[in-house]
This record gives structure tokens, C-alpha cells and sequence, in this order.
């Protein structure tokens, strides 16, 4: 669903410490569009190394060198090699937003009264009690 990001430079990241690591990837995103940068799987589950920013988010026009901001969570040094897969990314649409200063949001749109966590008005259907479909 998304193509690979490797290092082009051998780094070692020190405990707690972030470094932006090189890809070599030069990114020319057209208007209309987004870069976004996600870990890779793999990688969080097997060391401590981590997206600085969780997922990183790369605007039209961009026009320089792709960088992966990792930062090392655990107790030891890790050693990136160059060659090594880091991340991984896609380029998706991104509609354009206009903003407006309202009185209420409520009266905009349908309210589906719900906040963080379920709001409760969604059940799934063909799911029998006891979680076969």
C-alpha cells in the first residue's frame, strides 16, 4: 500500500536522542497533493526506534531532500546502515480547506453527538452474539 523509504547514510542514534536520517529520495509534490511518512511496522515492533513526529506530513511544493526524523526510545544506541528500510510513504490527494469563524458549529452539517471514544450510534451488523458473522 506504500513504498519503502530507505537510509542513504550509515547513523547511530543515541539513546533519547533524533537524528534526521538522509534518503536521497528528492520529492517534487505537485499542488493538490501530500506526502505522508509512517513507520514501518517491522521496525516499532522490533527495536526502539521510533517517528519523531508519528507521522510526517510533507506539502505540495516540497522541493528538497526527503528526511525521516527517527528518534531512539530505548536504553542503547541503534545503528542505521545505509540501504536499511525506515519508513515507509504514500502521495494521496488533499482537498483544499477553506475556514470560517461561526457562532456554532452545531448548526453546520449533521451532529452525530459523539466525542472521543464511540459515540455509540454505530453497531456492526451480520456479527452474531457470540462473534462469528
Amino acid at each position: 500500500a506504500c513504498c519503502d523509504i530507505y537510509a542513504d547514510e550509515d547513523v547511530t542514534i543515541e539513546p533519547g536522542k533524533t537524528h534526521a536520517v538522509s534518503t536521497g529520495i528528492a520529492l517534487a509534490i505537485p499542488d493538490g497533493f501530500v506526502c505522508h511518512v509512517y513507520p514501518r511496522s517491522g521496525i516499532s515492533m522490533k527495536t526502539g526506534l521510533r517517528l519523531a513526529n508519528s507521522t510526517g506530513i510533507i506539502d505540495a511544493g516540497y522541493r528538497d531532500e526527503l528526511k525521516v526524523l527517527i528518534w531512539n526510545t530505548s536504553d542503547g544506541a541503534y545503528h542505521i546502515e545505509k540501504g536499511m528500510r525506515i519508513a515507509q510513504m504514500d502521495i494521496m490527494p488533499s482537498p483544499g480547506m477553506d475556514f470560517y469563524v461561526v457562532d456554532d458549529v452545531k448548526s453546520i452539517g449533521k451532529d452525530r453527538n459523539g466525542g472521543f471514544g464511540s459515540s455509540g450510534l454505530f453497531e456492526m451488523t451480520g456479527v452474531k452474539e457470540n462473534g462469528e458473522v
